[in-house]
């Protein structure tokens, strides 16, 4: 092979804080393998250089892909690495340098190991230089309102506590609640945050006691940047233990059917309709409905990013009759494969605080 058909790769450097290389590397092999590659590991050799000058040498005279961690995009090449790159992030969202020029792929560590990451990484493989999306903020906004079972004021503290592990992790993430008497508009809640938010800022909608991965803001904007992505939506896992849970702890596990994490980039809602503006929170087909106008199959999320505790939902009993109907109703209206059924008594029509 050619070296410009080699693919370079450099884990090293206490810095990147990669502390098991080894899976990294099964996976970069794998879709090297897929793409054609010859996989090249030169973090032994490139350890062992002097010098910012002599290290800039040794990359300059190695031509092709490489894959560096973000440290090394940061100290050797401020203005633009020579060479079409996966820059590797650590777990939290860029902490080190936004992916620069001739970058054509970011990938977070726990990314990488996941079953997702081969293939993921073979799609960077082929791309062309990415567009990072600017700004580091992420809002959170979640639908509050009051429980009045214990079980349910648990998942809401285990969807808290979870969420706090994030701002751990990102200090630019943020958390707020939409507070309102009755059960809300899906589109008022869009809305409000997304005039809320400033430019550059990733807004992140979730019921309110779905929990998120301490990793879940540097996953998104990573994986959104990759693929060119302004809206993107994800769906969960549920777990039978009140634990709060790592990426790597949800590896392989089930995808639930429904959507429960909406995000965008401030600025990039769908266009709706007034019939759109009318779905509320919380009943039937209004996650269907919205996962089309978010882009459809192409901008699912692949990795498990949220969670929540497994329960019977209000929606599934007799309780969520009014609200589904109201919901299945509009949803059909711009929608032909969600059916409803209209009684003998017409068509009615809820306001949404008679849920």
């Amino acid at each position: 092979m050619t070296s410009s058909n080699n693919l370079y790769i450099n884990l090293g450097g206490e810095s990147a804080l990669i502390k098991d290389k080894e899976p990294i590397l099964a996976t970069i092999y794998r879709a090297a393998a897929a793409a054609g590659l010859n996989p090249v590991d030169i973090t032994d050799p490139f350890s062992m250089v002097r010098g910012f000058g002599n290290l800039q040498n040794f990359i300059l005279e190695r031509p092709g892909k490489w894959i560096i961690n973000d440290s090394i995009s940061l100290h050797l090449f401020p203005d633009g690495f020579p060479f079409p790159h996966i820059q590797i992030s650590r777990d939290y969202e860029w902490a080190c340098t936004v992916p620069g020029l001739r970058c054509i792929g970011v990938h977070t560590q726990s990314m990488l190991e996941s079953p997702q990451g081969a293939i993921e990484l073979l799609a960077s493989l082929h791309s062309k230089p990415i567009e990072p999306i600017d700004g580091f903020r992420s809002i959170h906004v979640v639908n509050e309102f009051a429980p009045s079972d214990n079980e349910t004021i648990c998942r809401n503290a285990l969807a808290a506590v979870s969420w706090g592990k994030v701002g751990l992790l990102d200090i630019h993430y943020k958390f707020v609640f939409f507070e309102q008497q009755s059960v809300p508009y899906v589109w008022d809640i869009f809305s409000q945050i997304d005039e809320f938010a400033e430019d550059g800022d990733l807004c992140i909608f979730t019921n309110r006691d779905i929990c998120l991965v301490p990793e879940a803001t540097a996953i998104i904007r990573s994986f959104m940047t990759n693929h060119g992505l302004k809206t993107a939506y994800a769906s969960r896992v549920d777990i039978l233990n009140f634990e709060t849970a790592d990426h790597k702890d949800l590896f392989g596990e089930k995808h639930y059917g429904g959507i429960d994490l909406f995000c965008w980039i401030k600025g990039n809602l769908p266009n709706v309709s007034p019939v759109h503006k009318q779905l509320v929170v919380g009943y039937e087909s209004w996650d269907a409905v919205f996962r089309i106008l978010f882009g459809g199959s192409n901008h699912k999320i692949p990795y498990n990013i949220c969670y929540h505790y497994a329960h019977e939902p209000k929606w599934q009993t007799k309780e969520g009759a009014d609200g589904n109907y109201h919901n299945k109703l509009l949803s059909s209206l711009v929608n032909q494969n969600i059916p409803v059924t209209i009684s003998d008594n017409g068509i009615p029509y809820y306001e949404s605080d008679r849920f």
